[in-house]
């Protein structure tokens, strides 16, 4: 029996999608190193749980591993509701860490800090405060000339619970997010 065509496609997909970025990163010169501190602003989306994502990040630390506080509006989507289809969402205030590799072009971290529900529900009082988790397997960055930086994060996993009491409202979030970051 031998392996399906579909499969041995998916795998020749994945390949060549690794290939390019790897082509990319190699492409751009050297001059990438990050400075002490850095200010970005990121937007993105997702489709798991309808949500956009705006968010400040302050970072700090030498070129390899970074400490970073963020700020970010988490808007909610609801495409079931008939009268209200955009909600506040949630308000992250989150610290984390990551680790850049590849010359400073790729990055991996994690964020961990309270989560603020926005609006009232028929069930939560608008103020409620839970946990925010963020994981980034792997993010992408892209020096631009000068101090600034390009980064995209093709997906991160980010768990949103302004409610823990009661029935908690959680949502998890597979988000695409770009950024730009300035270094001084």
């Amino acid at each position: 029996m031998g392996i399906p065509r579909l499969r041995i496609a998916k795998v020749l997909r994945l390949w060549t999608a690794v290939l390019g970025i790897s082509l990319c990163l190699l492409a751009v010169p050297d001059s990438g190193i990050a400075s002490s501190f850095e200010l970005g602003f990121e937007a993105g989306g997702a489709l798991s749980a309808p949500a956009f994502n705006t968010a400040l990040v302050a970072s700090y630390g030498e070129a390899s591993v970074r400490y970073f506080g963020k700020l970010e509006w988490n808007p909610w989507l609801m495409p079931q509701s008939s009268t209200d289809r955009f909600r506040a969402g949630a308000l992250n205030i989150g610290l984390g860490a990551e680790y850049r590799f590849l010359n400073d072009r790729v990055r991996t971290g994690m964020a961990l800090g309270v989560s603020r529900l926005m609006f009232q529900t028929a069930l939560d009082e608008k103020g409620s405060k839970g946990v925010f988790l963020e994981l980034i397997p792997l993010g992408i960055r892209w020096p631009l000339e000068g101090d600034w930086t390009i980064r995209f994060d093709p997906v991160s996993i980010s768990v949103v619970a302004p409610v823990l009491s009661g029935i908690p409202l959680i949502l998890l979030q597979y988000r695409h997010t770009a950024a730009v970051e300035w270094s001084f």
